[in-house]
């Protein structure tokens, strides 16, 4: 290998560390804006340890993939059988816990927030049905509604740069399924 090849290799390598630096960042932001609205609302919120009523999402964009994998891998828990389970149930959910929550994607992060999007050119704000039962839209102050366009603006921006950096332009506007990175399967497609 000559030492521009490895040149290349080392700044690919850099980068996708800053990648995953990056989104850590994201992923950190998502937890504070989370504990800071739970501690705020006080007995509004009741997302808690164990709950998984919000516990159905089934694919991540590449970058969440690969983090999500290497944690997967690391645990060892592609090779442990998946139990049966309720259609629409998150694989990663087990006896109402989440067995990869450290590493759980961004929108596992902010559900049950207050979370305002646009649709239809209009902001649209919704959370779990299980919190603040007894407020309005209006009701809610404003420092407690996350911004999920712009959390997802930034993602996605990440997940393009990481699938180009990596390779695996194809994947920049796919889904990675969590049963294909529970099973090991997405290891082929993230390698």
């Amino acid at each position: 290998m000559s030492k521009r090849q490895d040149g290349a290799f080392a700044e690919r390598d850099r980068l996708i560390r800053d990648l995953f630096v990056r989104y850590g960042q994201l992923m950190d932001y998502c937890d504070t804006f989370f504990g800071t609205v739970r501690a705020r609302a006080g007995s509004a919120m009741v997302c808690g340890d164990g709950c998984g009523s919000c516990c159905e999402l089934s694919s991540v964009t590449a970058l969440e993939a690969a983090v999500m994998w290497k944690y997967v891998r690391r645990r060892r828990l592609h090779v442990k059988p998946l139990a049966p389970r309720r259609r629409g149930v998150c694989v990663f959910l087990e006896n109402g816990r989440c067995t990869v929550y450290p590493v759980r994607p961004m929108i596992c992060r902010s559900h049950g927030l207050p979370i305002v999007y646009k649709m239809r050119g209009r902001d649209t704000v919704c959370w779990c049905p299980k919190n603040f039962r007894k407020m309005r839209v209006r009701d809610i102050p404003k420092s407690w509604v996350f911004d999920g366009d712009a959390a997802t603006v930034q993602l996605v921006k990440m997940n393009l740069a990481y699938c180009l950096v990596t390779g695996k332009r194809q994947l920049a506007d796919r889904r990675v399924t969590f049963r294909s990175i529970r099973t090991g399967k997405a290891a082929r497609v993230l390698a």
